[in-house]
């Protein structure tokens, strides 16, 4: 301090109740300073000459030097917790802010332009006629492609209805399942081929919480099981842009990690502008991590609807199930990840919660379907990086080969079975109901 400009911290002797001297330059600490001063908790010296008497004084005055280092550490004691304070600051802007990552300049220059089409394109396409089934449907739907947990809330609400009382029916597309069929009904407890149904489909069929009804076409589906199966409610999976289907409820699930989706496809994610909110009657935010404030992204669907309820749900990671075995404890804790999801980084985020130690990720494509040698080349991989284990998702699990366990072999093949949770889910219920 004895430098022209500069200073050093004076809070760490201060803390110990030790007499400090200090030269005239504290620009680098001037408001810790200016605190010191007002005190009168500091001794200061303007130049280095001083600095020998200034020593001898105070080891010479044990009254003066214990006064001023009691004045000392009051005043570093009062300023403690900035840290926290600075942690809090920074946790209330992130919730006063809206995720939404930059897409490159090269990519928005190229891509913009698309997105003009693809939103006309849209625009034409839910102009189209409406027709109306004799059964209620509820459209669980989002505003961008893959990766908000539309297909597990779908699974989460038959669950709940089923359990109330009630004989709900799932009308579904069954995106890239590989059928002679046009149009597939599963009757509740019944069983179909994963390539019949499609990945997401299939959880449907397994969980035996609701018949489903796959195809294209999910107006001609649902007579059909309104005929055989006299189901009283509908849930149309990833039905918000569906625009050939009536429905009484529009859900709109808005993902935390991602709310915006990077824009419109093919720039980013999503299928339609945030004004097409409006015609929401329900929207879930999705994803979001315990104790965490998404008061920024709430104002943000304000914007667009100041009606519908507001809801919060999160991934709960319910079981690990090996594939040869079933549900079963695990013993491991480095393990080789891989998935296809839309939106990967959420499993990710779940291992880590976990506490898993991941010694490498593989993210393919949303509904991958896994061959013999994506899987060798796993377990090539998993044998390098040291894994225990391989671990996917439940999803993934419905697209892998029957003898998917042999080719990994001797690594074992995990899954995770994930559960939701909603708050104020029975609000959500009569709203659906």
């Amino acid at each position: 301090t004895l430098a022209r400009r500069g200073g050093h911290n004076v809070l760490e002797p201060a803390y110990f109740a030790k007499p400090v001297i200090v030269g005239p330059h504290m620009e680098n600490f001037s408001e810790i300073a200016s605190a010191f001063y007002e005190s009168k908790a500091l001794t200061r010296i303007d130049e280095p000459g001083a600095l020998g008497v200034a020593v001898a004084q105070l080891l010479d005055d044990v009254s003066r030097r214990t006064t001023l280092g009691a004045r000392a550490r009051d005043v570093a004691m009062s300023k403690r917790g900035a840290v926290a304070r600075i942690g809090e600051a920074i946790w209330r802007a992130c919730a006063d802010g809206v995720p939404n990552a930059p897409r490159p300049l090269l990519a928005r220059l190229a891509l913009t332009p698309l997105t003009w089409l693809w939103r006309a394109g849209q625009r034409i396409g839910m102009k189209r006629a409406r027709r109306t089934l004799q059964t209620p449907v509820v459209s669980i739907g989002g505003l961008t492609m893959g990766g908000t947990g539309k297909s597990p809330m779908v699974a989460h609400l038959a669950a709940r209805l089923r359990e109330a009382g009630r004989n709900p029916a799932i009308l579904t597309r069954g995106y890239k399942r590989r059928s002679p069929t046009r149009e597939l009904v599963v009757p509740r407890g019944g069983k179909a081929a994963t390539e019949f149904t499609g990945d997401e489909a299939q959880i449907f069929v397994r969980a035996a919480d609701a018949h489903v009804g796959v195809g294209a076409d999910r107006f001609n589906i649902g007579r059909h099981i309104e005929r055989d199966l006299a189901p009283d409610i509908f849930l149309l999976d990833d039905g918000f842009q569906h625009s050939r289907l009536q429905r009484s409820r529009d859900v709109v699930l808005i993902d935390a990690l991602d709310p915006l989706g990077g824009g419109a496809f093919p720039l980013g994610r999503m299928r339609e502008p945030m004004e097409s909110l409006a015609r929401a009657t329900a929207i879930v935010v999705t994803r979001v991590e315990p104790g965490q404030d998404i008061s920024g992204i709430e104002r943000l669907l304000r914007r667009y609807n100041t009606e519908a309820p507001i809801f919060r749900s999160q991934v709960i990671p319910r079981q690990w199930v090996d594939l040869e075995r079933g549900a079963t404890e695990p013993g491991f804790r480095r393990v080789a990840a891989f998935c296809g999801l839309g939106a990967p980084r959420s499993f990710w985020r779940t291992l880590e919660q976990l506490g898993l130690e991941v010694a490498f990720r593989w993210a393919f494509r949303d509904h991958h379907h896994y061959r013999p040698k994506d899987l060798k080349r796993l377990a090539e991989q998993a044998t390098a990086a040291g894994a225990e284990a391989l671990v996917t998702t439940e999803k993934d699990a419905m697209n892998l080969t029957a003898d998917a366990p042999a080719l990994v072999a001797p690594h074992k093949l995990w899954w995770l079975k994930i559960g939701i949770e909603i708050e104020r889910e029975q609000e959500l219920l009569r709203h659906i109901l």
